[in-house]
């Protein structure tokens, strides 16, 4: 195990080597020459910041975002798909696959659509079931 501690670089480790913290060595910081981990072996793991969380691929890559005081952002192939809002979400792009019912917080809540922002069609494979319960 080689350590190497200068002002350019801080305290810097051999591949395979890793940085513990607490007493029983709760938290591992550590590379292997490919990979890294951040392993925390006791309670939760918090990011702590008073701007802005970005976790990015490639270097540069959008992957997720957390925004102070602000919302959550999902990025694919780091254009952003889905965010939330302070009314709720967003979803960019195509659903394909939804297991399951889709159903509404609370019951006579939600509406497909409103009188300017119609759907265009609504394709089924079986009966088409409305019901106009006088509202």
């Amino acid at each position: 195990m080689a350590v190497t501690i200068n002002g350019s670089t801080g305290v810097q480790l051999d591949d395979n080597d890793k940085q513990q913290f607490g007493t029983d060595n709760d938290l591992d910081i550590s590379f292997n020459g490919t990979n890294g981990w951040i392993d925390c072996n006791q309670g939760s793991l918090y990011i702590d910041t008073t701007a802005n969380i970005v976790a990015r691929v490639n270097n540069n890559e959008d992957a997720i975002k957390a925004i102070a005081n602000g919302g959550v952002e999902l990025y694919y192939n780091g254009v952003k798909k889905f965010d939330t809002t302070s009314d709720g979400t967003d979803l960019r792009g195509t659903v394909h696959r939804v297991e399951g019912v889709l159903r509404p917080y609370n019951a006579n809540t939600w509406d497909i659509g409103t009188t300017s922002d119609r759907w265009r069609n609504i394709w089924m494979e079986n009966d088409l079931y409305i019901a106009d319960n006088g509202m």
